[in-house]
């Protein structure tokens, strides 16, 4: 089965989202795996995370978390502020009180987060760090192929003269149906411009 998949990317310009951030219309860079380059992609920088400030959280920029805690009913998130050097003086970690945390550093990062915070005594479970994988189990690329396949992102450089890229992942083969467990689901995609 094949379908168009439900991507999570402005085709319009507006003068604002939903979380009152204004966002342009994609440009078809294809640069969209490693970073929207003009915004049009909804990431939690265009909506979680405004949306939350909206509704009274605090946003911490160039901190770095290690850890967590409970401390009376409440939690303690333990940081660093980067680029301060406090690490030479062998200052302690700063912290704040929240009364709700949510975890979100991606894979690896919350992982190493929590794996952190259980070393410190936070009870958390056994399994914690164990049976991730990636995005995805297998990536094939194709060259020189008898059509044009334009996968390759041209990033900042201008869009006049090109033929669209992205964005990246816009449909799927669906193959696991009947299948059991060689079932498999296959998408598109395209290389960034930067690692062109």
């Amino acid at each position: 089965d094949f379908i168009l998949a439900p991507i999570n990317v402005n085709f319009e310009n507006t003068a604002a989202n939903h979380a009152g951030v204004p966002q342009p219309a994609c440009n078809h860079c294809g640069d969209c795996v490693s970073g929207c380059n003009v915004g049009a992609k909804n990431t939690t920088a265009m909506n979680y995370l405004p949306d939350a400030v909206n509704h009274g959280a605090a946003i911490f920029c160039e901190t770095k978390v290690s850890r967590i805690a409970q401390v009376g009913g409440q939690w303690r998130v333990y940081y660093q502020p980067l680029g301060l050097h406090r690490d030479v003086f062998d200052a302690p970690e700063l912290f704040v009180f929240a009364d709700t945390v949510v975890v979100a550093a991606g894979t690896l990062g919350s992982s190493e987060i929590m794996l952190r915070s259980r070393q410190q005594g936070l009870s958390l479970s056994d399994k914690l760090g164990q049976h991730f994988t990636g995005n995805g189990d297998v990536l094939a690329f194709a060259y020189n192929c008898d059509q044009p396949i334009n996968g390759i992102g041209f990033g900042g450089n201008t869009a006049l003269g090109r033929e669209p890229v992205g964005p990246c992942i816009t449909s799927v083969i669906d193959c696991r149906a009947d299948a059991g467990e060689e079932g498999m689901v296959i998408e598109e995609g395209s290389l960034p411009g930067l690692m062109a």
